[in-house]
C-alpha cells in the first residue's frame, strides 16, 4: 500500500504545483501590470500640472513577422473611470494621424499650443464622457511603423481593418480592466470606411467565441464620413455650386461629363473636377467660411481619397487669426511631435522604413492606398439589423464631405423615419438639426466644418454626451436665468413658453428645480418649469398666450387667459355659469381639477413635440 501511495502523492504534488503555476501565469497575463505601467506617460513637455490627467502611450505589435506596430495614445476618463465606456477614435485620410488631429487638435484633453512649446487643457475634451483611445492607423501613419516596406504598397480597407482588430485584441490584453467595458468606435472623414468596417469585423468575430475573444462592442459614431463614392461626389459637386464656390457653367459641365457611379472617371470628368478643386484651393475646403492659413507648411492640404487631390497638392497658407477657429492647427502639431523630448515622453520610436519624420498626414500612404471599396452602406444595413447603436454627424460648412452627400447616403438606406427633422440647441442657440430613423440618428452641427470637435467644441461635447449616455439632445430653446440663485416664492419672473416670455409670480417651489408660476392679472394658470425656463423679471414685449381647450369641438364658451398664438394648454378655465356640455364637460372637470399635473404642448416652429409640465389653479373672474 505504501509503495503505491508514494508515486500517487508525488504525481498529485506535481499536478498541484503545475496547476498553481498555470493559474499564476494566467493571472499575470490577465493583468499585465508591468507592460501597462511601462506605457504610462508621466508628463509631457509643457503640460500643465492641473488638472491631473491619467494617460498612456506606446506600441502594440500587430504582425511580429513583418515588424509591424501601431502607436496609440490613451486617456482615462476625467471622472468615474471605472464606469465610463471605452471610445476608440480613428482619423481618415487615408494617411492622417489621430494623434495630430483627434487627440491634439480636436477632442483630446491636451491640445498643442500655437508656439509648439507645450500643451494646454481642453475644457471640451471627450474624456469627460469616456475613456479615450486614439490609434494611428494604418501602419505608416504618424509614429506607427513597419520593418517591411512592402506593407505600404498593399494597404487597403481590409488590411487596415485586420490590423485595427488585432490592435484592439492585444490592447485589451494589456489593459484587461477594459475588456468588459462598453466599446464604441468613432472617427471622421475616410474613417467613415475604417469605423464601420472594424465594427463589422468585431461583430462577425464575436459570434465565434471559441476562436476569437469577445469584444463588448455597442455601436459607432462617425463625423462627415466618406461612405459611398457616388453620393459623396454627387454631394460634393452640388454643395460647391449651392454655396457659390463654382459657376453655373462649371456645375453644368461637371454634371454632364461625370458619372460618379464608376471608379475610373473619364478625361473630361477629371478635367472638370480639377477645376472644381482649383476653385476650392482659394479657400479652406474643410471649412468654407473659415480663414485660410497663409504661411507655407509641409503638411498635406487635402486628406482625401480622390486622384485629383493626389495630383494637386496645393500649398497651405497660414494666417494667425486671434480667437475662434485657427486654420493652422496641423502646423502646431508637427512642430510639437517632432521634438525629441516629446517623443521620448510618449515612448515613440523613430524606427522602421515607413517615414523620416512625424507628419500630420503622410502623402505616401494616400498615394499608394488601394481604394477597393466603393460603398460601406451594406455594412450599415447589416449592423443596424444587428442592433448596434449608430450615429452620423455632419458639420454643415464642410465642402470635402458635405452634409448633402451624407443625406443622400442615409436616404439610400431606406430606413423608416421615427422622428422628423428638427432643431437641437446648445447654449440657447441652434446647434444644428437632428433626424432619427429606425436604427440610425443623423445630426448636423451648424457652422462646423470637417473637424467638428475643433470648429464647434461645445456642440461636439454635447453631441457625444447624448450619443454615449442616451440622453436626447435638447430640441427646444431655453431662456437663461438672470442669476444663479434659486427662485423664491412671490418673486417676479418671466416664463419662457416657446412663443415668448410672460410675466408671472412664483407661487410654489417643487422638487427638481420646478416651480408653480401664476400669470399676473389673469386667470391663474400655474406652469411648472425647470429653472432654465425662468428668469428674474425684466421688461419684455410680451408674446401672446391663449389657453385653448383640449377639444374645442365639444366645449365652447368664454375663457379667461393670457393672449397666445401657438401654446395649447390642456386646461379649462370655467366661469360661474358654465355652458352645458354634458358628460364631456363632467369628464373635463374631473381630469383638470385643481392641483392636477398637466402638460403644455408647443406647436412653435422648430419645437414641435416639446412638452412642459403645468398645474392648474382655480380661475377667478375679474
Amino acid at each position: 500500500m505504501a509503495l503505491i501511495d508514494r508515486p500517487f502523492l508525488s504525481l498529485l504534488y506535481i499536478y498541484l504545483f503545475l496547476s498553481s503555476l498555470v493559474i499564476t501565469c494566467i493571472k499575470a497575463l490577465e493583468t499585465n501590470p508591468e507592460t501597462q505601467e511601462s506605457d504610462r506617460v508621466i508628463n509631457l513637455p509643457g503640460q500643465p500640472s492641473n488638472p491631473s490627467i491619467s494617460q498612456f502611450s506606446g506600441y502594440v505589435t500587430v504582425n511580429k513577422e513583418h515588424g509591424r506596430a501601431l502607436f496609440y495614445w490613451f486617456f482615462e476618463a476625467q471622472s468615474e473611470t471605472s464606469k465610463k465606456p471605452l471610445l476608440l477614435w480613428l482619423n481618415g485620410g487615408p494617411g492622417c494621424s489621430s494623434i495630430g488631429y483627434g487627440a491634439a487638435s480636436e477632442l483630446g484633453p491636451l491640445r498643442v499650443s500655437k508656439d509648439g512649446a507645450g500643451v494646454y487643457f481642453n475644457e471640451y475634451a471627450w474624456s469627460k464622457e469616456a475613456n479615450l483611445l486614439f490609434l494611428e492607423s494604418p501602419v505608416g501613419v504618424g509614429f506607427s511603423y513597419t520593418n517591411t516596406s512592402s506593407d505600404l504598397t498593399i494597404l487597403d480597407d481590409n488590411f487596415v481593418a485586420e490590423d485595427a482588430y488585432t490592435f484592439l485584441v492585444e490592447w485589451l490584453q494589456r489593459f484587461p480592466q477594459y475588456k468588459s467595458r462598453d466599446l464604441f468606435i468613432s472617427g471622421e472623414s475616410y474613417a467613415g470606411h475604417y469605423v464601420p468596417q472594424l465594427a463589422e469585423l468585431v461583430y462577425d468575430r464575436n459570434k465565434d467565441k471559441t476562436k476569437y475573444p469577445l469584444i463588448n462592442l455597442k455601436g459607432f459614431i462617425v463625423g462627415n464620413p466618406e461612405t459611398n463614392d457616388y453620393y459623396d461626389y454627387k454631394g460634393l459637386l452640388e454643395y460647391a455650386w449651392s454655396h457659390a464656390v463654382i459657376s453655373d457653367q462649371l456645375y453644368d459641365k461637371a454634371k454632364q461629363v461625370c458619372d460618379f457611379r464608376v471608379s475610373n472617371w473619364s478625361n473630361d470628368c477629371n478635367a472638370a473636377m480639377n477645376l472644381v478643386f482649383e476653385k476650392y484651393s482659394e479657400i479652406d475646403i474643410y471649412n468654407i467660411y473659415a480663414p485660410t492659413c497663409l504661411i507655407n507648411t509641409t503638411s498635406s492640404s487635402f486628406g482625401s481619397n480622390d486622384s485629383l487631390t493626389k495630383a494637386n497638392n496645393y500649398m497651405i497658407r497660414r494666417l494667425r487669426i486671434p480667437g475662434g477657429y485657427d486654420p493652422c492647427y496641423s502646423t502646431y502639431s508637427e512642430e510639437y511631435f517632432n521634438r525629441a523630448d516629446v517623443q521620448s515622453s510618449l515612448h515613440a520610436k523613430i524606427s522602421g522604413n515607413s517615414r523620416e519624420k512625424w507628419r500630420v498626414c503622410n502623402d505616401l500612404i494616400l498615394n499608394k492606398y488601394n481604394f477597393t471599396v466603393f460603398s460601406v452602406l451594406p455594412i450599415y444595413t447589416k449592423l443596424i439589423k444587428g442592433g448596434l447603436k449608430i450615429w452620423i454627424y455632419s458639420g454643415d460648412a464642410d465642402g470635402r464631405v458635405p452634409v448633402i452627400g451624407s443625406r443622400y447616403c442615409i436616404e439610400a438606406l431606406g430606413l423608416p423615419l421615427t422622428s422628423s427633422w428638427r432643431s437641437w440647441f446648445h447654449n440657447h442657440q441652434v446647434g444644428g438639426r437632428i433626424v432619427e430613423y429606425e436604427g440610425l440618428t443623423f445630426v448636423t452641427v451648424r457652422g462646423a466644418g470637417h473637424l467638428v470637435p475643433l470648429n464647434k467644441p461645445g456642440e461636439a461635447l454635447s453631441l457625444i454626451h447624448s450619443f454615449l449616455s442616451g440622453e436626447p439632445l435638447p430640441t427646444r430653446q431655453t431662456l437663461p436665468r438672470g442669476n444663479s440663485e434659486p427662485f423664491k416664492v412671490n418673486e417676479k419672473v418671466d416664463v419662457y413658453c416657446d412663443d415668448g416670455s410672460h410675466k408671472g409670480t412664483v407661487k410654489d417651489i417643487l422638487e427638481n428645480s420646478r416651480y408653480v408660476v401664476g400669470f399676473d392679472g389673469q386667470c391663474s394658470e400655474g406652469i411648472v418649469s425647470e429653472q432654465c425656463n425662468l428668469r428674474l423679471h425684466r421688461e419684455w414685449d410680451d408674446g401672446s398666450w391663449i389657453p385653448l381647450l383640449l377639444d374645442q369641438r365639444n366645449i365652447s364658451g368664454n375663457w379667461d387667459g393670457v393672449k397666445s398664438r401657438k401654446i395649447m394648454l390642456k386646461i379649462k378655465c370655467r366661469l360661474k355659469k358654465p355652458n352645458p356640455v354634458g358628460k364631456a364637460g363632467d369628464k373635463m372637470q374631473q381630469i383638470f381639477r385643481d392641483g392636477k399635473l398637466v402638460e403644455v404642448k408647443s406647436d412653435e416652429e422648430g419645437y414641435d413635440g416639446s412638452w412642459f409640465g403645468a398645474i392648474p389653479e382655480p380661475c377667478h373672474r375679474r
